[in-house]
């Protein structure tokens, strides 16, 4: 227990890059692949290869840069895959039944709310989608968007106004009692990493990271040291240290 506490105590100056990384920004990364389209099935699989290509590609972060805008990109693609690989995410949420709502632990309006907006998002294209799970839900600017997507602010609001029109279109044709303030708020909330998704990840990740060595440029090739920084990393997450 000394050695890991010392571990944790060190993680800062061992490995300050992808342990802050993956502290601050879990929540944030995991958020976004579900805000993108990836079912609840697999949102432990694409966690997992979220932070994998982190780790690969922390070199390539601009310090400059803004690290939600590079993750989001990050977040973007993989969510991409896992969309193709469940044909579209079932394009509608059909397999969600009636018991499946009565049976959660939130609220039966609040879950409605929530798989509303999900089966609304799936028909999105991909451009009206991120701009509008950008504005609407993170609360990101119009030339934030901009910056990520590659485009200017002028096409980010339209794309957000068509996508808010396609919304009240939607919740009026299915002929819902719910408004799109509801249907955000839900989305919101349903969307939030689970307080142990984070231990569940690492428990995954730290065995991978471990085969490519969790090092940074001035310690690389130090086994003990990258074994180190990983139980380092799982003891501040909560107690899961993998080596």
């Amino acid at each position: 227990m000394g050695a890991m506490s010392s571990a944790a105590m060190q993680i800062s100056a061992l490995a300050p890059d992808f342990g802050s990384l993956y502290r601050e920004y879990f929540g944030f990364a995991w958020a976004s692949l579900r805000r993108l389209g990836v079912s609840p099935a697999t949102i432990d699989d694409a966690a997992q290869d979220l932070w994998v290509t982190v780790h690969r590609r922390l070199e390539s972060l601009d310090p400059a840069a803004s690290v939600k805008a590079w993750l989001f990109g990050i977040a973007r693609r993989v969510a991409s895959h896992y969309r193709r690989t469940e044909q579209r995410h079932r394009r509608k949420l059909a397999a969600y039944s009636v018991s499946d709502v009565r049976g959660s632990n939130e609220p039966i309006k609040r879950r409605e709310a929530a798989l509303t907006m999900e089966a609304f998002l799936a028909k999105l294209d991909e451009t009206k989608r991120i701009a509008f799970v950008l504005s609407e839900v993170e609360g990101w600017s119009a030339p934030e968007i901009a910056r990520v997507v590659g485009t200017s602010p002028n096409t980010v609001y339209s794309r957000v106004r068509l996508a808010r029109a396609q919304l009240r279109k939607h919740l009026m044709e299915s002929e819902s009692e719910l408004s799109p303030t509801a249907c955000m708020e839900a989305m919101r909330n349903s969307t939030q990493a689970p307080p142990d998704a984070a231990k569940r990840c690492w428990a995954a990740l730290a065995p991978k990271l471990a085969g490519t060595g969790l090092t940074t440029a001035a310690t690389a090739g130090t086994g003990l040291l990258a074994k180190l920084k990983l139980v380092g990393i799982g003891a501040l997450l909560g107690g899961v240290g993998i080596v």
